[in-house]
């Protein structure tokens, strides 16, 4: 919703006299987990896809809500109190006129000055009319072909062309829909209404990228104002590839605004990391454009259970695939019909107001369309962050969802804005909450976030602005074999930094840990004649035998672009977040580059780089299995280790005992079982452990700060998927505790 028509949420009091409120009930697949701390970090200034809005369907039932005897306070909870940016209508014209009356009513309402006068409709519909379908029927079948063996696709865009302009379309109920899909789900065929188009045209099925140009043609210069157009719609980000290939290859690709999609061929519902990996590899090739999620909802009557899921898929739709859009399906149902409403409408008047409503609000509502995603991120796997910032950069909201069984605490850092700490507002969901205002935020205090709880947190403020402010969007970072050797490449934008060449005479490079080090700093000349109309390029060569140095550096100041390259130098001590610095003269470019950027987001900055500067323990992968029968329990880690304490001869992990900690057991490996390799390399093989049961089998490379090791015949190992549980190294001087997540590997 419109930020200037949002009630005072402090003090909104909602009289519902007939409403019932279902927080449904909290499922505990695990064990409850104790209270855990944790940091989190926002970088004001790192800045992703803009968003479109949020979004909720309105495709079934119309009629029933524009005629139930409590829709204005129904319209109230929609299109006042949720956020709701865009509203999704099915095309019904020439098929329910119904419909489309009723629907015209609740656009209205919704669109009176006290609730949101702005708020978009994308249309679509699920058939198009009869005369229009091969079977004659609005179920199953494709377009209809002519009497010469070819689609209609002509007069399918007529229709479209009718259902907008027409004296009994849409239009004659004042709506204009701010985007269109030409089909619903034009890859589903068995459901009632449907209308099957092939991503290209065969025997069978019409082509979809033959009647989606059809449309646009026919509603270009003949539709004011002319429709957005999204597409395919498809059931799934999968099944979307052959239709957005499709299109391209017809040359549409400047015709259609944005790609859209649902979700459910992609995975589970009840298992939303399980996309996450087929997520990025869709944004990294179709991310060009828009991406709207329009369409996904769980079976069933909605509980507790649906919205914690539902907010875990907002949170990776937006930061892994990077929509600009998340639709819910439904925004309501009536009567005995409930899957995937936020209300039910119930039968004889009254509604249900389900805890989906309330984890979708907590997105919508301090948000709206043009804002921008931000970069956002913790310390637990089990607190999912989001951060947004208004155009005018004044407003930062910000998103925290704690999935786990047990309470959290987060302790808040936030880069390059200042907040008005007299001008804050904290609100809370939970099985017993509903938007609960909690007061003030103030990032000096930790915040607590209890079991299964979304908390979203509204600033204004001030963005502390540097004299440049660069967006890193590619960083790779390589520890070579030895120190010295390491390399460094880094891409992206800036804005605010037009410094006058004429005055400057060196340029400056700093790269700075996450701890304020200074890791690595290089000087070098700048002469204002190597930057020719507006580009500064910088080129050297190391001569051989030299100390490694920056080989490029590139700043173009029209396109604000920004690359640079090192190698062979020392990265000791280097640690996510990175700062890079670029300073020309008095000017000075800051480049924040956190952990989801530098390597990709699938790989960690290389520990090698903590070898002699700091202790570090990471698990990259662990697996725990416990059977029924004693001494059966088995463990398996993999992962990266560097000694601060190391050198040619020491430690000799054959002079030390080594523990090894699994929750509340643990494994020791006596002196003198290792035997040692050259390199500081050393392998046991199924050791029994002097301090519990179990045989170990350990490889250690400590020069590649690489170990791996199983534990076989253990008992009673704890294998809680939702916990976090400290896994332990201690051997000679080192010892260092990794949280692992077995629910997601590591």
């Amino acid at each position: 919703m419109s930020f200037f028509n949002r009630p005072d949420s402090k003090r909104l009091s909602l009289r519902k006299t007939t409403v019932t409120i279902i927080a449904g009930l909290v499922i505990c697949l695990f064990p409850i987990q104790a209270a855990t701390s944790a940091t989190g970090r926002v970088n004001y200034t790192t800045v992703y896809q803009q968003l479109e809005g949020f979004g909720a369907a309105g495709c079934y039932d119309a009629e029933a809500l524009a005629s139930h005897p409590d829709k204005e306070e129904i319209y109230d909870l929609f299109f006042r109190d949720l956020g709701l940016d865009v509203f999704r209508i099915k095309n019904t014209y020439d098929i329910s006129a119904s419909n489309i009356n009723a629907v015209g009513q609740i656009v209205a309402a919704a669109r009176q000055a006290t609730r949101n006068p702005d708020l978009k409709l994308q249309l679509v519909p699920w058939s198009p009319p009869t005369y229009l379908k091969s079977t004659g029927a609005l179920d199953s079948g494709t377009i209809k072909k002519d009497p010469n063996n070819n689609y209609m696709y002509s007069e399918y865009a007529d229709w479209w062309l009718d259902s907008l302009t027409a004296p009994d379309g849409w239009s004659s109920v004042g709506i204009s829909p701010d985007y269109i899909s030409i089909q619903n789900e034009p890859d589903w065929g068995i459901q009632y209404q449907v209308c099957v188009l092939n991503p290209t045209e065969n025997s069978s099925y019409a082509g979809y990228y033959r009647a989606f140009e059809a449309v646009f043609n026919r509603l270009d210069g003949n539709v004011s104002p002319m429709p957005k157009m999204l597409g395919p719609e498809s059931i799934g980000f999968g099944t979307s590839q052959a239709y957005i290939n499709a299109l391209i290859s017809r040359g549409q690709e400047d015709n259609i605004y944005g790609f859209s999609h649902h979700l459910y061929a992609d995975g589970s519902f009840d298992n939303p990391d399980g996309m996450i990996s087929a997520m990025q590899s869709y944004a990294d090739s179709y991310g060009f454009k828009p991406l709207f999620q329009t369409e996904y909802g769980a079976s069933g009557t909605p509980t507790f259970a649906h919205a914690l899921l539902l907010a875990q898929h907002i949170h990776n739709s937006l930061v892994y695939e990077g929509v600009s859009s998340y639709y819910h399906w439904t925004l309501f149902r009536n009567g005995s019909y409930t899957t995937g409403g936020m209300v039910n409408l119930t039968p004889g008047g009254g509604y249900i107001v389900r805890d989906l409503y309330w984890f979708f609000k907590h997105y919508a509502y301090f948000t709206d369309p043009n804002w921008y995603r931000i970069s956002a991120s913790t310390s637990s796997s089990n607190l999912l962050m989001t951060a947004f910032k208004n155009p005018d950069c004044n407003e930062l909201t910000i998103v925290v969802l704690n999935r786990a069984t047990g309470s959290n605490t987060l302790k808040m850092t936030l880069n390059n804005f200042s907040p008005d700490l007299n001008d804050t507002e904290v609100y809370r969901s939970s099985s017993t909450e509903h938007w609960s205002y909690t007061g003030e935020f103030n990032p000096s205090e930790t915040l607590t976030l209890p079991a299964q709880s979304i908390t979203t947190i509204n600033l204004t403020g001030t963005e502390e602005f540097t004299p440049g402010t660069g967006y890193i969007s590619k960083c790779k970072i390589k520890a070579g074999k030895i120190q010295g050797e390491d390399s460094f490449t880094a891409s992206g934008t800036f804005s605010s930094f037009s410094p006058d060449l004429e005055e400057v005479s060196q340029f400056d490079v700093n790269i700075i840990s996450t701890d304020g080090n200074l890791i690595y700093a290089e000087t070098s000349d700048f002469d204002v004649l190597d930057a020719a109309r507006g580009i500064f390029k910088y080129k050297y060569s190391i001569p051989k035998g030299a100390d490694g140095a920056i080989t490029s550096l590139k700043l173009d100041f029209n396109k604000q672009n920004i690359s640079i390259k090192a190698k062979n130098i020392d990265l000791t001590g280097l640690a996510c977040p990175v700062e890079l610095d670029v300073g020309l003269g008095d000017y000075i470019l800051v480049c924040d580059i956190d952990e989801t950027i530098v390597n990709g987001a699938r790989k960690i900055i290389p520990t090698r780089l903590m070898r002699t500067y700091q202790d570090t323990l990471v698990v990259t992968k662990a697996k725990a299995r416990q059977r029924s029968s004693p001494f059966r329990d088995s463990l398996s880690v993999k992962g990266e280790i560097a000694l601060a304490d190391i050198n040619d001869s020491e430690p000799n992990l054959v002079s030390y005992d080594l523990n090894i900690g699994w929750g509340e057991q643990t494994f020791t490996v006596p002196a003198g079982n290792f035997t040692a390799k050259t390199g500081h390399r050393y392998k046991c093989s199924k050791i029994i452990s002097d301090a519990d049961d179990g045989l170990i089998t350990a490889s250690f490379d400590l020069n590649k700060c690489t170990f791996s090791l199983s534990v076989k015949e253990a008992d009673s190992l704890d294998v809680s998927i939702d916990d976090e549980i400290p896994f332990r190294i201690s051997v000679a001087d080192f010892n260092e505790t990794a949280d692992v997540n077995l629910l997601l590997g590591h």
